[in-house]
């Protein structure tokens, strides 16, 4: 059984959204970047990034967060097909100790990147290949 109080933590964690947004909302937002600093769903959008052109819109991910720490105001337009993407942290493989300094300086930058941030969020994005076929798929 799990607690409430793990979910809301979980809850807080910054993840990774696509959508598509129609492009009736484009002009008045005056481009994707618009959506930055609004909410949606109780999701605070902090950054944005284009994905690719469909015939219903523009696909894109978003970097969000609870939006009771922002408090920003409401998105109200539509944003069609959200896909959530819980994934918040990357792998590391394990491999042989490592010998030389500048071996071990590598490892421990890696390590440190290995957490979803504000920072590094667009390495945590899916290949946009794959995401485009999902897109495609459910239309």
């Amino acid at each position: 059984m799990v607690s409430i109080q793990k979910f809301i933590e979980e809850d807080e964690v910054m993840k990774i959204i696509y959508g598509k947004l129609p492009y009736q909302y484009l002009s008045t937002m005056a481009g994707l970047k618009g959506l930055t600093a609004q909410s949606y769903h109780g999701y605070a959008i902090l950054k944005v990034k284009f994905i690719a052109e469909l015939e219903q819109g523009v696909l894109f991910s978003a970097l969000v967060d609870n939006n009771e720490l922002h408090q920003y105001p409401v998105f109200t337009g539509v944003i069609n097909d959200i896909i959530i993407n819980n994934r918040n942290t990357r792998k590391v493989s394990i491999h042989n100790i490592d010998t030389t300094k500048n071996a071990q300086k590598k490892r421990n930058r890696k390590i440190k990147n290995l957490s979803l941030t504000e920072r590094n969020w667009k390495q945590f994005i899916g290949r946009r290949k794959t995401i485009v076929d999902i897109y495609r798929s459910i239309n």
